[in-house]
C-alpha cells in the first residue's frame, strides 16, 4: 500500500490532505518504516498526528535518517508504533541496531 494514497484520504478535507502528503512524503524521504510509523500516528487524531510526526522527522536531525528508519522498523516490528516516545527510547540506547527477533527485548 502506497502511504500517500490511502482511502482514509478521500474522507479528508483538502487542507487535512495537503498537511498529511507534506508529511507522508518527508517521512518517505526517512524510509518507509518512517511513512508507516507517521501514517499510524495520523490515524489516531490530526493535531496531535502533526505534531507528533513533526517530533518524530526532528528525530532525523540528532540521530540520522537511517537510524530513524531502523528505530521505527523496530517499533513497528514489537507493535509500539503510535508513540514516537518509543522511537526516541530506541534511539537513545542504540536498539535500533540490534537484530529484529522474537529474542530481542527492547
Amino acid at each position: 500500500m502506497n502511504p500517500l494514497t490511502p482511502s482514509s484520504l478521500q474522507e479528508m478535507t483538502s487542507a487535512e490532505r495537503i498537511l498529511k502528503q507534506a508529511l507522508l512524503h518527508r517521512a518517505l524521504r526517512c524510509g518507509p518504516s518512517v511513512a508507516r510509523f507517521v501514517e499510524n500516528l495520523w490515524a489516531s487524531s490530526l493535531l496531535e498526528a502533526d505534531r507528533d510526526a513533526r517530533q518524530l522527522m526532528r528525530l532525523s536531525n540528532s540521530h540520522g535518517r537511517h537510524r530513524l528508519e531502523a528505530a521505527c522498523r523496530r517499533a513497528i516490528y514489537y507493535r509500539q508504533d503510535k508513540n514516537t516516545e518509543v522511537i526516541r527510547w530506541i534511539l537513545d540506547r542504540g536498539f535500533e541496531r540490534l537484530p529484529l527477533t522474537p529474542f530481542t527485548d527492547i
